[in-house]
């Protein structure tokens, strides 16, 4: 299932009084999160342990500086593929599964240990009796049909050792292949979507802060005369409704984070860090997207599996039949990789738009406050500003993380994994 982080700025909205909320939305958002993970039956742990680590070996495909980064509690988002390879629990699960699968599939209960040591003395007994029937000069037309038992056992055998062999390099099968691309997409989708709830506890703690000013305030001009009891209490009430949404929405990002903890290998109480990922337009602008379509069509294992395929006979008619199948998977595999482009650009754009904005909206900040304070506000203007900067400020942030989601989209669809159904 694919996880699309939707944290938009549409998730904070104005009220009859010009004033702006994180709602209920956003926690509804963490909900997803978990919820998509559930649904992907990601949501489980294992004791099996990763054939390829040991101790003091380095995992074959990694560098020593790529595995040392594996072992500290700092995450980077380009280290998500290599921390689920070697570690995440579920992964392993996967292979456990498939590996067993593949076992019962081709061998049934023979592929097991006991078996194949069942088969070794089996094959030794054979040996043994032929030998010993040699020596007495048994009639060989009896010894023969001992030699058929041994060669039976053996080739079994070998098919058991081919069937462990499978087994053992399980994470090249088809449909690992795709549980890793669920498992990976979604723990990318879910790490960005954690660091933009993360930059929405940070506004909603700027809330709280900014309502508790503003009750402060209340509470001195009804000394004043300036304001009403009503307006204190009311003045209350909303700052206690921002600080109690903002204590919902950490706990609820701290389920986020524990789920990312668990499916990523860490224990519970580990505490780790994410690192906000860069955006690197210079890679983005380098995109060929005429010569990536070669390659996402022998990528795609739609397109793969009809080329292997072939005709059904050498005819010309059968091989024209095969080459019009290959050509509309092929441009299905195009018009996918186009739209996830197209929506890539688009979210390119809105990030270098809201970027531009940035230094206007620090300005605009200064300026409120500079009003406020020289008694050109209102207090209800004031907050009403002020909450609408804030969530312009959130916006910049945020098309920065949906540029990146969209961007490794198309990374994902280079390698063939788009939806052409």
């Amino acid at each position: 299932m694919d996880l699309q982080v939707q944290v938009l700025a549409n998730m904070i909205f104005y009220n009859n009084k010009n004033k702006i909320f994180i709602i209920d939305r956003v926690i509804l958002f963490i909900f997803v999160i978990i919820f998509i993970f559930n649904q992907s039956s990601l949501l489980y742990a294992t004791s099996f342990q990763n054939p390829k680590l040991g101790p003091n070996l380095i995992p074959k495909g990694l560098t020593e500086e790529e595995f040392e980064a594996l072992q500290d509690n700092i995450i980077k988002f380009d280290e998500i593929q290599n921390r689920i390879e070697y570690y995440s629990p579920t992964y392993l699960n996967i292979l456990d599964t498939a590996s067993i699968a593949v076992d019962a599939s081709i061998f049934g209960a023979g592929a097991s240990e006991d078996s194949a040591r069942k088969m070794d003395e089996s094959a030794n007994d054979l040996r043994d009796a032929i030998n010993e029937m040699v020596k007495n000069k048994v009639p060989s037309e009896v010894i023969d049909g001992y030699r058929a038992s041994l060669r039976s056992v053996n080739k079994a055998r070998a098919g058991l050792a081919r069937a462990v062999n499978f087994s053992n390099n399980v994470s090249d099968n088809l449909n690992v292949r795709h549980a890793k691309f669920m498992l990976t997409k979604s723990l990318e989708s879910a790490y960005l979507g954690y660091l933009q709830l993360e930059e929405y506890a940070k506004l909603s703690q700027k809330q709280e802060d900014l309502y508790l000013k503003i009750y402060n305030l209340i509470k001195k001009n009804v000394k004043n005369g300036l304001s009403t009891e009503l307006e204190v209490e009311l003045a209350k009430v909303e700052y206690e409704s921002a600080k109690s949404s903002k204590e919902v929405l950490l706990t609820n990002k701290q389920n986020v984070l524990n789920q990312l903890k668990n499916l990523l290998g860490y224990n519970l109480n580990d505490e780790i860090v994410l690192i906000p990922p860069e955006v690197d337009l210079e890679y983005f602008y380098s995109i060929n997207l005429d010569n990536d379509y070669d390659m996402a069509c022998y990528s795609n294992d739609t397109y793969e599996n009809a080329r292997k395929e072939g005709p059904k006979t050498k005819s010309e008619s059968d091989i024209g039949i095969m080459d019009s199948r290959l050509n509309m998977i092929g441009e299905k595999v195009k018009s996918a990789l186009e739209a996830t482009y197209t929506n890539c650009y688009a979210k390119s754009f809105l990030y270098l738009a809201s970027t531009y904005q940035s230094e206007i909206y620090e300005i605009e900040n200064k300026k409120i406050e500079k009003q406020f304070n020289s008694g050109l506000l209102s207090i209800n203007d004031y907050l009403g500003l002020s909450l609408q900067n804030m969530a312009r400020l959130l916006n910049i942030t945020l098309t920065k993380y949906e540029f990146i989601q969209s961007l490794r989209d198309y990374e994902w669809g280079r390698y063939g994994f788009l939806d052409i159904n």
